[in-house]
């Protein structure tokens, strides 16, 4: 520990890569337990670019909704994990996270996002996905691609349409 103490102060770079066990002490369920086989396989079929454009309401309903939920709810408050890291970036500004965490709790806590590479994005975060739209590469919110929903309670709450790009309606 010493060893890896005096790299970090000695300024070298280093890089931390998460993944959804670091958000369960913050009450997230992990992602995969032993019963998600089902989930894997849903994960598999309909996590790819060609099933989303294929149908794009289906897979904001079937896929990212189920396994991520809604960009608007309440997320938990980062925990201890997550207030170490950033206490080891700001004394060593060289460290990088990488994460496949998409809620957005690595972002809450550490100095600087330009320090984090969220490698599935992170719920609440659009993205047009129009490559010769000029906000194909800004980080859109909730609120700016006009979410309308449907469905009273959360067992029946789902997408009427997908989310749409202010830019360019895509």
């Amino acid at each position: 520990m010493q060893a890896l103490l005096s790299a970090f102060l000695t300024g070298r770079h280093a890089v931390f890569v998460t993944g959804g066990g670091m958000a369960v002490a913050s009450g997230v369920p992990p992602f995969r337990t032993q019963t998600t086989v089902e989930w894997d396989r849903v994960s598999a079929e309909w996590g790819t670019m060609v099933k989303f454009q294929a149908d794009p309401l289906a897979w904001w309903n079937t896929y990212w909704l189920r396994g991520a939920g809604e960009p608007t709810a309440v997320r938990p408050a980062p925990n201890a994990g997550h207030a170490a890291l950033a206490a080891i970036m700001r004394r060593c500004p060289k460290t990088r996270v990488v994460t496949e965490c998409v809620d957005g709790l690595h972002r809450d806590a550490l100095p600087g996002g330009e320090v984090l590479a969220e490698v599935f994005g992170r719920v609440g975060a659009f993205r047009c996905v129009a490559s010769d739209c000029a906000r194909a590469t800004a980080v859109l919110s909730a609120a700016d691609v006009a979410l309308h929903w449907e469905g009273d309670d959360a067992a029946t709450r789902r997408l009427a349409s997908p989310p749409v790009c202010p830019g360019c309606a895509a």
